[in-house]
């Protein structure tokens, strides 16, 4: 291969190719994660509040929360 000047120039080693589709690569995948992590929500159950109750000399107990209406 010639170029303008009438060099000769010399192919890219297959080493120069894999580092810049390494980066490539990395470069797409940090874009994705971004992109997914900040548009698109996520579907957490919410947990349903319980009530704690500690007493002295007593243990302690867990009680479901009343339903407020």
């Amino acid at each position: 291969m010639i170029d303008d000047d009438g060099d000769i120039k010399q192919p890219l080693g297959i080493w120069d190719m894999g580092v810049v589709g390494i980066a490539a690569v990395l470069t797409l995948a940090g874009i994705a994660t971004c992109f997914f992590t900040f548009t698109v929500p996520s579907e957490k159950p919410s947990a349903q509040p319980t009530e704690v109750t500690v007493g002295l000399g007593q243990g302690s107990a867990i009680h479901p929360a009343k339903p407020q209406p």
